[in-house]
């Protein structure tokens, strides 16, 4: 089955959405129902989402970096986002929320000492005499595999 590119496109953006609001398999299967996106006989199973490597253009053992908004108090994470600026943005709207951060210059640093880590992760700060004061909030890169490689999982 093949689809038209205006359906298509609008699976993606579907696809999208619901990845930097609620990145399960079953919100997303919903929200495509939700938008009639999916035919009766034809939804795919929960956890599997039809052309989602393909869409995303990844190929078989390629990884994607998706982003994570936390804040230190919080047990579960803010989001996940496609990109870093999505995911700052979220942390930087709940730090405005803050009464303590209301006003305040605040700016993002990346954590540790080597500007070149694959994997960094930036603090949200406030700026002060020179200084930063962390302010809980960050946001952090994740790698997922487009599909699963029983030799590496070993």
């Amino acid at each position: 089955m093949s689809l038209d590119p205006q359906t298509l496109h609008r699976a993606e953006m579907v696809v999208r959405t619901m990845l930097g609001q609620v990145p399960t398999p079953r919100a997303i299967a919903q929200a495509l129902a939700d938008a009639n996106l999916l035919r009766p006989g034809n939804v795919p199973k929960v956890g599997v989402i039809a052309g989602l490597e393909t869409a995303l253009g990844l190929a078989e053992g390629d990884e994607l970096t998706i982003w994570r908004a936390e804040h230190w108090h919080e047990i579960t994470p803010l989001g996940h986002y496609l990109t870093k600026a999505a995911a700052e943005a979220h942390c930087a709207r709940n730090a405005g929320r803050e009464p303590d951060l209301d006003g305040q210059p605040l700016r993002w640093i990346q954590d540790g000492p080597d500007p070149s880590d694959d994997d960094p992760t930036f603090l949200f700060s406030i700026a002060i005499n020179d200084g930063e004061v962390d302010t809980g909030y960050s946001v952090r890169p994740i790698t997922v595999a487009a599909a699963f490689d029983p030799e590496a999982a070993e």
